[in-house]
């Protein structure tokens, strides 16, 4: 009969430490499962969040486009260094004064 009550005894031990560990992987699964959770839920924000920046930027870039085509035409048409040299073409640094003295007449 002793025998008997240490293996009644044994099992029962074996059973809590069974339901013991079945709640533990329970409760890591859950845990798991939300950080998952989580992560997905951070990943689709991210990912709105960088079609939200690329309409932005689109826009941003739409603006100056339309804005760089509106200043040439309010400065006669040119910009950088022909506009600071007076020519527009290509060898417009070249031209020659054809009012000044090119030397004695013949």
């Amino acid at each position: 009969m002793r025998t008997q009550f240490s293996k009644d005894l044994e099992l029962e031990r074996t059973r809590e430490q069974a339901a013991v560990a079945q709640e533990r992987a329970s409760a890591t699964e859950r845990r798991a499962l939300r950080e998952i959770d989580q992560e997905r839920t951070l990943r689709q924000k991210g990912e709105q969040a960088l079609v939200d920046l690329r309409v932005e930027l689109a826009a941003v870039q739409a603006r100056a486009r339309l804005q760089a085509h509106a200043q040439p035409a309010a400065g006669g048409g040119r910009t950088g260094a022909r506009a600071r040299r007076g020519g527009t073409g290509r060898f417009a640094s070249r031209q020659v004064d054809k009012t000044a003295s090119t030397g004695p007449l013949r």
